[in-house]
């Protein structure tokens, strides 16, 4: 979560509630469903840049 929120220049606080909050839309329990609904919505591809 540290790096995301490094990335993004907010907390690692914000960074999980805001995760929380797209998981809550996205109907995602996990970082699995997460990860599955960007394969889904073609926002990556396997092999891709992480």
């Amino acid at each position: 979560m540290d790096g995301i929120a490094a990335r993004l220049h907010i907390t690692p606080g914000t960074a999980e509630t805001h995760l929380a909050n797209i998981g809550s839309a996205l109907g995602a329990r996990d970082r699995v469903h997460f990860v599955l609904t960007a394969y889904e919505a073609g926002l990556v591809t396997p092999g891709g840049p992480a």
